[in-house]
């Protein structure tokens, strides 16, 4: 469950100070020095605003009728922008310093949207061109045409959290999935005739949100390429243009036509907001400032404004200390510069009905890590737990979590005439294993957008303390009957697979018969890297310690 926020009323703040007239700021993105920077495609310039409204213009380094047009933020550090009428893309440091790129694109393609990919690499449309390009870093570029359509007129851009990219098609009404190879795979079930799909951002549900700009309606598209409108909430002639994901687990998407800001949340329930904004203004690009606000751009008013008046973000951590009777919860929590209280739910249900003390969180606005020591709960009873933020504009709700507190002596099964005879011999361990076997590691701070860990089940003849560990598979080479790391020396040993172990281990009871519990890929307090492993589980009951059994897992990014 993504975190969700109470009813706000969010209104906009507009700034002009600084900006030249008759400039139309068009992109915006947010910066690494906690900036918001933006293009200017009538003054050939680029932009800087300030969380606090200050703007300052950079023109030196751009070539003049450049019309800067998609900006993102690098991998580099820096800012990238695309100049559709100069044929180029451009780089900006935050000291404002313009480096330009034109080797390697088609002179007329027009460079439109850009964005930082997957690869370290930055990816851009070019809408005349009906191509995709790639440019490094150091400013090399390839250009990808097979698989688009002709005069599809490609316009945004977005990475999606599938590890590819995906671009909308404005003259074809299709959205299109690229490989960070360049292979190109086009979708255009489930989008009206017509409808020319503008912008496009990566939502909080994994999936890819994009405007329908003739259409008045918001797109969403899965990794497969299954697609689903939602046009309910959107006044007819809006004309939806840019879009991102907000901060409160929605998405935020401008209106053009309309001189409105509109949210839209997972489900596909759409809110306009009209607050603070000029008629006229033409709202444009749309980001998310690292202040916790959404900015947008307003072409026709040489203004740039901020979306304030919006809850707190609260995200719901892990867990950790968790004992018989207790355990201590955590989060995060983004105030967004308004005094924040916080407090953990936490019940035998989702319904909670208990609740932690509150804390003051600050006013700030970035992400401060909370917690909380839950006790007095019973032995061995699921609990579920979430944050909650409140501040004067709204509450916000993090997602629902779980724990198990252990078993206490109390706990113990009362032996039956059945378990009454004492078994002899060592503690047997079988069909240890692992479900699903492949799955991501949880961060320290469990994700509310993304399933992690697995569950690990075993059975055990007889009550026994568990002891597991890990070892890891790495590449070797064969030195006689031993899988050895690589050397110079065993460059020519057949390859093999050696394990590992790992620092840390971890213990847990185990009661005769069927057992299981959640491991989170977490070991001595880190978090796995990608690769293959395997579980090692070793029963001992009393003096006696049984035989060890593995099983083997992935950790996936």
């Amino acid at each position: 469950m993504l975190p969700t926020a109470a009813a706000a009323a969010p209104g906009a703040t507009e700034f002009s100070g600084g900006l030249s007239p008759g400039s139309q700021p068009s992109g915006i993105t947010a910066g690494p020095d906690r900036n918001l920077w933006f293009t200017e495609p009538s003054g050939d310039r680029v932009g800087r605003i300030t969380p606090a409204g200050v703007l300052t213009e950079f023109a030196a380094g751009i070539s003049p009728g450049s019309y800067p047009s998609g900006i993102t933020a690098g991998p580099d550090g820096s800012l990238w922008f695309t100049e559709s009428v100069g044929n180029r893309v451009g780089r900006i440091t935050p000291a404002g310093v313009v480096t330009e790129f034109s080797a390697g694109i088609t002179a007329g393609g027009y460079p439109k949207g850009i964005t930082a990919g997957p690869d370290g690499n930055l990816w851009f449309t070019e809408s005349i061109g009906d191509r995709v390009g790639r440019i490094t870093p150091a400013g090399l570029v390839t250009e990808f045409s097979a698989g688009i359509t002709a005069r599809s007129y490609s316009d945004g851009i977005a990475a999606g959290r599938d590890g590819n990219l995906w671009l909308t098609e404005f003259g074809a009404d299709r959205v299109a999935r690229v490989t960070p190879a360049g292979v190109v795979t086009e979708f255009s079930a489930g989008i009206t005739v017509g409808s020319q799909p503008s912008g496009i951002t990566a939502g909080p549900d994994g999936n890819l949100w994009f405007t329908e700009a003739r259409a008045d309606r918001v797109g969403r598209v899965t990794p497969a390429g299954v697609t689903t409108e939602f046009s309910p909430g959107i006044t007819p002639g809006a004309y939806p243009s840019g879009i991102t994901a907000g901060p409160d687990g929605n998405l935020w998407f401008t209106e053009k036509r309309g001189d409105r800001v509109g949210r839209i949340t997972p489900a596909g329930v759409a809110t306009e907001f009209s607050a603070g904004i000029t008629a006229g203004g033409a709202p444009d690009g749309i980001a998310a400032g690292s202040d916790g606000n959404l900015w947008f751009t307003e072409p026709s008013g040489d203004r740039v404004a901020r979306i304030a008046d919006l809850p707190p973000v609260a995200v719901t951590g892990g867990t950790g200390g968790v004992s018989e009777s207790g355990a201590t919860v955590a989060g995060s929590v983004n105030a967004r510069t308004e005094p924040t209280t916080v407090r953990f739910q936490y019940g035998a249900s989702s319904a909670y009905g208990a609740s932690s003390a509150g804390q003051n969180a600050g006013a700030g606005s970035t992400p401060v890590g909370v917690s909380a020591q839950l006790a007095g709960l019973p032995a061995e009873t699921v609990y579920h737990y979430r944050l909650v933020a409140s501040n004067a504009s709204g509450t916000s709700y993090g997602s629902d979590a779980t724990f198990t507190t252990l078993p206490g002596s109390s706990a113990l099964p009362v032996p039956t005439p059945r378990r009454a005879p004492t078994l002899s011999g060592r503690p047997t361990l079988s069909g240890l294993s692992l479900s699903p076997r492949s799955f991501v590691a949880a961060a320290r701070h469990a994700s509310a957008t993304r399933r992690t860990g697995t569950t690990v089940r075993y059975s055990v003849d007889r009550r026994a303390r568990m002891t597991f560990s890990l070892e890891r598979a790495l590449a070797g080479r064969r030195g006689g009957r031993a899988c050895l790391a690589p050397t110079r020396r065993l460059r020519q040993g057949r390859a093999c697979t050696r394990y590992v172990s790992l620092r840390g281990r971890f213990t847990r009871v185990g009661y005769a018969g069927l057992n299981r519990f959640h491991f989170t890929g977490r070991i001595a307090g880190r978090r796995l890297a990608s690769g293959s492993y395997r579980l090692i589980a070793v029963p001992t009951a009393g003096s006696l310690q049984g035989r060890s059994v593995r099983a083997t897992f992935r950790i996936n990014r």
